[in-house]
């Protein structure tokens, strides 16, 4: 997923993060990844100028293929 190249109307305006289990900085596009292990989410926090903008990737919403307590979180930029 290439978040940088993205549409920035995807991402709502980030008020309050929250208390993350787990967080990783891309430092090829300056996202910052956090992992909730009380809510089950991934979101990524995104900056343009002076606002912060945040989309949740992956939530617990039930599927086989949610996440349902992330701990921690590894990205790989290089790879995009």
């Amino acid at each position: 997923m290439d978040i940088q190249d993205g549409n920035s109307q995807e991402f709502s305006k980030s008020t309050y993060v929250g208390n993350p289990s787990a967080v990783a900085y891309d430092h090829y596009t300056g996202n910052v990844w956090l992992a909730h292990m009380e809510s089950g989410t991934i979101s990524v926090l995104r900056r343009e100028k002076d606002i912060v903008y945040r989309k949740v990737v992956l939530s617990n919403m039930g599927r086989l293929y949610d996440s349902v307590a992330p701990t921690g979180i590894a990205i790989k930029p290089a790879e995009g």
